[in-house]
């Protein structure tokens, strides 16, 4: 869709307003991504992953125009979907409700999303994951509301980074550091080996997104569903 140089599109999913549309999204899948669906013990984390999975194709095929079960994806050894062409450049991240897909076609990317959840051991998994300086930044925040919404951030922009690189979870979030602006807005302090660019993205209210992508400072665009067309066949 976007002819620009070093620009990613970004797709915000909603699952109440998709599940309104008449469509047989489970046709638009594959037989090895509904079996990975059918692995979820929870009906609604099931509907959740075909919905976004099929969204994911259904995009996908407007940018290649070809239907989104003919999108030959790879998986690479951390996990990470891509094109064998390398045509585009896509990352999914989705929680029950809402999902985002970000879509290049020359920046490989990273995104996350997150609900903000209330937990009693988020400092825990700081001091465990995260890189010192960003453990010691949330323990300075007094309000605990505030302290969680940090924490967020810094997670949703941490994978987002890992995914970006293609390092994956095992390879670590404490080896590079993202520090928080006053307006709790992600910035990298320490970068990864490579040159990178960290954007905090417009989520629904009670979440957190981020965006990760090699190189310079992409342009952003927001798309809407509704404006695809769909290639089923």
């Amino acid at each position: 869709m976007n002819p620009l140089i070093n620009c990613v599109d970004i797709w915000l999913l909603n699952k109440a307003s998709l599940s309104s549309l008449p469509h047989h999204w489970e046709e638009a899948i594959t037989t090895e991504e509904q079996q990975r669906a059918n692995r979820f013990h929870f009906a609604e984390d099931r509907s959740s992953f075909v919905l976004y999975h099929a969204c994911k194709r259904i995009i996908l095929s407007s940018y290649l125009q070809l239907s989104p079960k003919k999108i030959d994806l790879s998986i690479q050894e951390n996990g990470k979907p891509f094109l064998k062409n390398k045509e585009l450049f896509f990352n999914l991240s989705h929680t029950r409700d809402y999902a985002i897909l970000a879509v290049s076609r020359d920046v490989e990317v990273g995104v996350d999303i997150e609900k903000y959840k209330k937990s009693s051991n988020h400092l825990d998994i700081a001091k465990r994951f995260f890189h010192s300086d960003e453990y010691q930044y949330l323990l300075k925040i007094e309000d605990e509301k505030k302290q969680q919404e940090a924490f967020f951030v810094f997670w949703t922009a941490k994978e987002a980074i890992i995914k970006a690189t293609g390092e994956g979870i095992a390879a670590g979030l404490n080896h590079f550091c993202v520090k928080l602006d006053l307006f709790f807005m992600p910035v990298l302090k320490h970068t990864c080996p490579r040159e990178l660019s960290l954007i905090c993205l417009s989520a629904p209210v009670g979440y957190a997104a981020s965006l990760a992508s090699l190189g310079s400072q992409p342009s952003i665009f927001y798309r809407d569903f509704d404006s695809i067309p769909l290639f089923i066949s």
